[in-house]
C-alpha cells in the first residue's frame, strides 16, 4: 500500500512539473 501511495505521489509530482513548466513557457513568449 505504502508503495503503491509513493508511485502515485511521484506521479503527481512529475505531471505537477510539467504542468509548470508548460506555464512558464507559455507566459514567457
Amino acid at each position: 500500500m505504502e508503495a503503491f501511495l509513493e508511485a502515485s505521489l511521484q506521479e503527481s509530482d512529475k505531471e505537477i512539473k510539467m504542468f509548470l513548466m508548460h506555464l512558464t513557457m507559455s507566459s514567457e513568449s
